[in-house]
Parts: structure tokens; sequence; C-alpha cells
């Protein structure tokens, strides 16, 4: 251990070891690296976070509902990877995820939020979140405002299923700007977790199919 704090490059090389068990998919080993990271002063939260989630996601024996309590229960201690867990939360069991779900991360959310089924909303956490009534009016849903303070959310609410347009998300690492058209939970680039940013904007609607040419978005 007093080599690891001498030596100045140690902290890049058990990163580089980390990432090596994590593409194997050993992740008990992984987070045993965390701990020589957290004594040389790395803090540990993120990548113990994702790690724990990751090992629960992809361990064989635990049944769908076990999978859910352990996410949620890792979820609870420090309340990160939050697209990760809530992105399994509600493709598997959506009441649990809205029972755990905290309004202040909804910008976090908001691709998830966007696809979950009509079904599967809860109308009494939606109406008391002011972002979620302004989503959830602009996907057409619900008629629970008349405008919004964003753009695209009120482009679409205006239009109130007039036309065939819908909201495309695109996906940045907040720590190095690298982007993607896809989520991620680890960056491909600096390799950092849960640094995952959304943004989005207005594009036409191919699902939809509209027969005047004035209603369709170009």
């Amino acid at each position: 251990m007093e080599i690891l704090k001498t030596n100045p490059r140690t902290i890049q090389a058990l990163h580089y070891l980390l990432l090596v068990y994590e593409q194997m998919r050993n992740y008990k080993d992984a987070l045993d690296v965390l701990e020589p990271l957290e004594e040389l002063g790395e803090d540990i939260t993120k990548q113990k976070t994702y790690l724990l989630s990751m090992s629960v996601l992809n361990d064989p024996k635990f049944l769908q509902t076990q999978k859910v309590e352990q996410l949620i229960q890792i979820y609870k201690q420090d309340y990160a990877s939050v697209h990760l867990i809530f992105e399994y939360l509600f493709r598997v069991d959506p009441k649990r995820a809205w029972e755990n779900f905290d309004s202040s991360q909804s910008e976090l959310l908001v691709d998830l939020l966007w696809q979950i089924n009509i079904k599967d909303l809860d109308l009494d956490i939606i109406t008391k979140n002011s972002y979620l009534r302004e989503l959830y009016s602009a996907r057409g849903d619900l008629n629970l405002v008349t405008n919004s303070n964003i753009f695209e959310f009120d482009v679409l609410i205006n239009l109130r299923g007039k036309s065939n347009a819908t909201l495309k998300f695109d996906y940045f690492c907040d720590n190095c700007k690298h982007t993607s058209p896809f989520a991620f939970n680890r960056c491909s680039v600096c390799h950092s977790v849960d640094n995952l940013k959304i943004e989005f904007s207005l594009v036409k609607d191919y699902s939809r199919n509209f027969g005047e040419e004035n209603n369709s978005f170009q």
C-alpha cells in the first residue's frame, strides 16, 4: 500500500484494472479495486453505486423481483446511477419505479419518462410536478397545461396532436462533453460514470401518419 501512495501513476493503473474487470463482468474484483483508490483519495461513490448496480443486473441468480428490490436499496444509499437504475425499474416494474421516483430527477430521466406506456403513468405524481405536467401534456396523453417555458414542450402542447412531431434525445458526458445518440452509463471516452446529460429536439414522428401535407412536421 505504501508503494501505491508514493507512485502517482498508480491511480491511473487502478482505473485501468477496474475497467478490465468490468469488461470481464467480474464486478466483485472491480469493487475490490475501489478500496485502494479510496485510500489514495479518490471519491468512489459513483463508481461503487454503478458497479453494485451492474453486479445485480448481470447476476443470473437473482429473480426479476429480487433485482428490483436490490436496485432500490442501492439507489437509496447514495442516490447515484439514477438513469441506470430507473431504466430497469420503469421497464420491468413501473409501479415500484414511481414509488421511489424523485421528481427533482425528472430532467435526468426525461427520455425514460417520455417512453413510459400511458397505462403505467402515475397521475398523482404527475399532477403534482410542473415539469411532468408539461412533459405529458406535450406528449399528448394529458391536458394539464396550456404552455411551457421549454420550447420543445411548448410547441407540442400548442400542436395538440395535430402534427406528426415528437422528441429526439441525444446524450453527452458532462465530464468530457462526448456526445452519443444512445444513453450510456460509463462514458466510452473519459470512462467516468454517472455523468450522463440529456438534450432533446423536435423531429418528425414517422410512427404517425397524417394525410394532409400542412399537418406534417418538417
